[in-house]
């Protein structure tokens, strides 16, 4: 990790810090960030898919990708259909078009985005690692 390399590096320079101590928490945080992940790993997998988070095959990483993948496109159709909305009531007040050709970037940027992930979602056959 970047700071403890820093720590070791520069802890004489960091005048009446103690380093250890600082060193030893992080070690412990680390140890609790990888005890969360695991219990993440087997609620999403199950019981049996997973052992430890240091052990994940292949299928286990392509399913969770599968999973994110999803998870962001489900967030941009909701972004989308929010900025649809949004560009339907600014026509329809008084608002001018400059206004409005800001927040239509904003929506062709969000439908590009999601085209560029359903062809990835569609090159890792996604649909197929997700219902296994």
């Amino acid at each position: 990790m970047e700071v403890e390399y820093l720590i070791r590096k520069f802890g004489k320079y960091l005048g009446g810090i103690n380093t250890s101590k600082i060193l030893e928490i992080l070690t412990n945080e680390n140890i609790k960030c990888s005890e969360i992940e695991r219990k993440l790993l087997q609620e999403l997998l199950g019981e049996n898919k997973i052992i430890n988070s240091v052990h994940t095959t292949k299928d286990n990483i392509r399913f969770l990708e599968c999973l994110r993948i999803k998870s962001i496109l489900e967030k941009l159709e909701t972004e989308e259909d929010e900025l649809t909305r949004l560009i339907i009531d600014l026509k329809l007040t008084t608002h001018t078009q400059f206004e409005i050709s800001k927040v239509i970037k904003k929506l062709r940027f969000i439908r590009k985005r999601k085209r560029m992930l359903m062809k990835i979602f569609n090159v890792m056959n996604c649909l197929e690692i997700l219902k296994k």
